[in-house]
C-alpha cells in the first residue's frame, strides 16, 4: 500500500466512524490518519483539505489553518482549502480571516467549478462534488449572519 492509499483509508475510517457516531474509534484513528499524511512526499490540494479537516477534528485550529493556507498558496481559489481555512480561522476566533475566505469561496465558486479539478468530481470518481454546494451555502450563511467590524469615525 502506498502512503497516499494508507492516508486515504485512514481518512475514510475517521470520517466513517464519526458519521456512524463512534467518536471513540474516530479518536483512536485520528492520530494515525494525521501521521499518514506526513509520509506522502508531495501533498495534493485534496490531501491538504483532508489533513486540515483531520487537524480541525483533533481541535488543532492552528495546524488546520496552516495546512489549508499552504494549499491556498498553491491555488488561492481552491474551494475545499478556502472552506477548510475559513473553518480553521473560526476555531481560532479570527472572524475577519474566516469572512475573507468565505467571501473568496462565494466569489470564485462558479469559475472554480468549471476548472474541473479531480477533487471537484463526483464521489465515485474520487471527488467531493456533493460537498461543494454545501460549502457554498455554509459560506453564504456565514456571510449573511456576520457583519464586518466597523472601526467607526
Amino acid at each position: 500500500m502506498t502512503p497516499r492509499e494508507a492516508a486515504d483509508r485512514l481518512f475514510a475510517r475517521v470520517m466513517t466512524t464519526l458519521e456512524s457516531g463512534d467518536s471513540v474509534q474516530a479518536e483512536l484513528f485520528l492520530p494515525m490518519a494525521i501521521a499518514s499524511y506526513d509520509r506522502i512526499t508531495a501533498l495534493t490540494l485534496d490531501d491538504r483539505f483532508h489533513l486540515s479537516l483531520l487537524h480541525a477534528l483533533g481541535g488543532d485550529g492552528a495546524a488546520a489553518l496552516a495546512v489549508a493556507d499552504a494549499g491556498l498558496a498553491v491555488r488561492p481559489t481552491h474551494l475545499l482549502c478556502l472552506a477548510a481555512a475559513a473553518e480553521a480561522a473560526l476555531m481560532l476566533a479570527d472572524e475577519a480571516k474566516a469572512r475573507a475566505h468565505y467571501q473568496t469561496l462565494v466569489d470564485v465558486y462558479e469559475t472554480e467549478i468549471e476548472a474541473g479539478l479531480v477533487e471537484y468530481a463526483p464521489q465515485d470518481a474520487g471527488g467531493h462534488a456533493n460537498l461543494l454546494p454545501l460549502l457554498r451555502e455554509e459560506a453564504r450563511a456565514y456571510l449573511a449572519d456576520s457583519q464586518p467590524e466597523n472601526p467607526g469615525p
